[in-house]
């Protein structure tokens, strides 16, 4: 009956360190492809920094923005 018993604890460990495996990979996925967007976003916020700076003043006036 311990056997038993020994035998059914083992297999649920074995189980739960499959899932752990399976989770540890798909988490290293996420955390590679967040790396990635967050790599886009700055390349892309450093484009939007050089492009407002050739962009004339005048071109940010927004006086009339809220006029009726």
């Amino acid at each position: 009956m311990i056997d038993n018993i020994e035998n059914i604890a083992l297999e649920h460990i074995r189980a739960i360190r499959a899932d752990m495996a399976y989770m540890k990979e798909d988490v290293h996925e996420i955390k590679s492809r967040v790396n990635t967007l967050e790599s886009g976003q700055t390349t892309i916020i450093q484009q939007l920094d050089i492009f407002l700076e050739w962009l004339p003043v005048s071109t940010f006036d927004t006086t009339d923005c809220w006029s009726e």
